[in-house]
């Protein structure tokens, strides 16, 4: 699962609204280690299937796009830190296009970014 926050002082749906994108991705990924250090690099491809919620500055719903496809490719290191730890940071590009209806006009939304990320992993 996924969650990605934009924010917007003015747009078509008005002064102050959040572009929430929520929802799944899929596909594969590859790891192979680095010589024999405690680091590796990933590299990984998918699909995505999310929407967009248009949201006040109250937090209200005032529009979702539905759920649709997309796509990602991401990339980084996964730096072993012990007992099945991991810090993992890395790169993402995300695309998704959908289409919504806000005031009886149809709006294409085309959500495009890379996102520079860190993470911990614990194994199981």
């Amino acid at each position: 699962m996924g969650w990605n926050q934009f924010t917007s002082e003015n747009s078509f749906a008005g002064k102050n609204v959040n572009f929430e994108e929520t929802g799944y991705v899929f596909g594969l990924q590859f790891q192979d280690a680095i010589g024999n250090s405690a680091i590796s690099y990933y590299l990984r491809g998918g699909g995505l299937y999310n929407h967009i919620e248009i949201e006040d500055v109250d937090g209200e719903l005032i529009n979702d796009s539905g759920h649709g496809f997309g796509w990602q490719a991401a990339g980084g290191i996964d730096i072993k830190l012990g007992s099945n730890w991991s810090l993992t940071p890395g790169v993402k590009f995300n695309s998704l296009s959908r289409d919504t209806d806000y005031d009886s006009v149809v709006r294409k939304m085309n959500l495009d970014y890379f996102t520079l990320r860190i993470g911990i992993l614990k194994s199981f």
